[in-house]
């Protein structure tokens, strides 16, 4: 995972879902790890539908910095509802390939149910 989000590019976004199928995890826990422990880029990571956490918060208490506008200073665009356009959108399949992995058969279908 860690290796996957340093290689993830600026002006892309991917969710915990994609990661934890690159992985062979579940989203709970790629929230639980990216919210306690510092990742590189880890903040490129949003809901399903591209929104952020309702519960992301910076490492450092200290960091007041609004999510969407990191986000938007790297280049990720946002629908008038606040969502990260799809188009910027990195899969499980695509994470993979930049580190050179094979995700299999992993879906790329929307999860309804899954942060």
């Amino acid at each position: 995972m860690h290796a996957i989000l340093a290689a993830l590019p600026p002006g892309t976004w991917t969710a915990y879902y994609d990661l934890a199928a690159v992985i062979g995890s579940h989203p709970a826990p790629v929230g639980t790890h990216l919210a306690t422990k510092p990742v590189t880029n880890a903040h490129r990571v949003l809901t399903w539908n591209g929104g952020i956490a309702a519960n992301f918060r910076w490492l450092d208490p200290n960091d007041t910095r609004e999510l969407s506008s990191v986000l938007e200073a790297e280049g990720v665009r946002f629908t008038e509802a606040g969502l990260a356009t799809p188009e910027q959108h990195l899969n499980a399949r695509q994470l993979a390939a930049l580190i050179g992995l094979d995700v299999g058969q992993a879906s790329d279908e929307e999860p309804t149910d899954l942060i």
